[in-house]
């Protein structure tokens, strides 16, 4: 059985803060988020989820964004199946 990738289901970014994080892409996407707590944030985006989390280990002290440090957790795929 081959892979038969339909799109993108969801991209998850790592943040220091996932509220003050949700509410910068909901005013950014001009959307609001399906949900969020003090870990995670999902933002519906038409064909895909953007998921913001806190990393489950403490961040560095003071860490902010910098365009040439990967932050990027994953991508998820949307597929037929399970078994996929």
């Amino acid at each position: 059985m081959s892979l038969q990738i339909r799109g993108v289901h969801h991209i998850v970014l790592t943040v220091s803060d996932v509220d003050r994080s949700t509410k910068f892409y909901e005013k950014v996407l001009g959307v609001e988020s399906d949900w969020w707590n003090k870990r995670v944030g999902c933002i519906p985006c038409k064909t895909f989820l953007l998921c913001l989390q806190r990393h489950p280990k403490q961040a560095f002290p003071n860490d902010r964004f910098e365009e040439n440090r990967v932050g990027l957790d994953h991508i998820g795929f949307s597929v037929a199946s399970r078994e996929q």
